[in-house]
């Protein structure tokens, strides 16, 4: 019987013998245009017939049109097993870290916005020198979390599966709960100048300082200690309110190894740290963190 059978795809319908794609040597392929069918990077890197790698491609997250219209974003196809879409970038490279007050330039801190509601912030640029928000953020759905942090050019990361979600918008949402205890996946340099990931376990919207408890961190670990062993007087994580109920001392991270006691962080482009009870502030050098889902 001649002619070509058809096979399912993670894309959908496929003629077996179908050409291998990627968006360099087959640009016309829908992952690559914004007549894209693939839900999100996963999908893509399914897709047997994906030969591609990292890089930004197309996405229809609810495979209408009209709805939601397709749009780019990036996907790490390598890291703890690839299939992971961008969702947001929080950088000290844009000019402030932390500060005093409510400064608008602040876009990562735990008030802000931007971890709950469905705005994106300077999309389609995918570099790390500066804050960004993808409509991925709102509505990707996904069961597995991957935080990529470099520090001073320093890279590390963790996975962890996180459950069922609808978005990270919705998932930031809710009240404070830890949303995994051990990680999928480890790797690159991970040390005491980490936000979010030095420890396995990962929270949301939890108090984060367990001396005052009166820090609340978006993302967070769970060690009643620093590295110097000391009680954290101030929490470490990613989007943190510095003093609840106030904007002082917000900052949109801050390493395990920081701490407030009597220390002042003036805005910087520097990554907001600090050594525990310590009486100078010490930058651990510029930071970005990348959350993607999967």
């Amino acid at each position: 019987m001649g002619g070509l059978f058809e096979g399912c795809t993670a894309a959908g319908w496929n003629p077996i013998g179908a050409t291998p794609w990627n968006c360099s040597d087959t640009p016309a392929h829908p992952g690559c245009l914004s007549s894209s069918v693939y839900p999100d990077c996963a999908a893509i890197n399914d897709d047997p017939l994906f030969t591609g790698s990292s890089g930004e491609y197309y996405i229809d997250p609810d495979g209408d049109v009209a709805t939601i219209a397709p749009y780019q974003v990036h996907c790490d196809m390598v890291t703890a097993g690839g299939g992971w879409t961008l969702a947001g970038i929080i950088s000290s490279g844009d000019g402030i870290a932390s500060a005093t007050g409510c400064p608008s330039n602040i876009h990562w801190d735990y008030s802000d916005g931007n971890w709950t509601n469905t705005a994106t912030l300077a999309p389609g640029v995918f570099t790390t020198t500066e804050d960004h928000k993808y409509a991925s953020w709102s509505n990707v759905p996904y069961t597995d979390m991957l935080i990529e942090e470099t520090v001073a050019g320093v890279l590390g990361y963790k996975a962890w599966a996180v459950g069922a979600n609808s978005s990270l918008s919705g998932m930031f949402g809710g009240g404070c709960s830890t949303l995994a205890s051990t990680p999928l996946a480890s790797g690159g340099t991970i040390s005491s100048d980490n936000a979010a990931i030095y420890t396995n376990v990962l929270k949301r919207n939890c108090t984060c300082d367990l001396v005052n408890n009166d820090d609340v961190c978006r993302l967070w670990g769970n060690s009643p200690t620093n590295p110097d062993g000391q009680l954290v007087n101030g929490g470490w994580g990613l989007g943190i309110d510095g003093d609840t109920g106030a904007c002082s001392w917000d900052s949109e991270a801050r390493p395990s190894r920081g701490g407030w006691t009597n220390q002042y962080y003036p805005s910087a482009v520097h990554y907001t740290g600090g050594h525990m009870w310590s009486s100078t502030h010490e930058d651990v050098g510029d930071f970005a963190a990348r959350i993607y889902v999967r």
